[in-house]
């Protein structure tokens, strides 16, 4: 599959719905640290949406679930096999146009070889 344009991401972006546009954004809020790449627990990720506990209109684990396995199954995010999920790189970039920054890459250097 051909990686999408960053026009075709941005016109994806404008026609998800709601609950898509918050999950994408609740990666930030859920780990304010998290850098490219970096898994986030579902559970965190439902605790980052907007509203509260008590508010009716708040998606429901349930709801949140079946989002995630849409999202999984368009390669928007992957699934970590321990309760959380990453996104994909369309995924972050994504998530850029979604809340307007892209999370900072990962710069640690890879250790020298060693000589013994």
């Amino acid at each position: 599959m051909a990686e999408p344009t960053d026009e075709q991401l941005r016109e994806y972006a404008a026609k998800l719905p709601q609950i898509y546009r918050d999950i994408l954004a609740a990666f930030a809020k859920a780990d304010p640290a998290r850098r490219q790449g970096d898994a986030v627990q579902v559970e965190r990720l439902m605790q980052a949406l907007p509203g509260t506990e008590f508010d009716t209109n708040r998606p429901t684990l349930r709801d949140i679930n079946e989002a995630i396995s849409n999202l999984r199954f368009e390669d928007i995010v992957e699934d970590t096999g321990y309760g959380g999920v990453h996104p994909t790189e369309v995924g972050e970039r994504l998530i850029g146009f979604v809340t307007g920054r892209q999370a900072p890459t990962k710069v640690i250097p890879p250790l020298p070889v060693p000589s013994w």
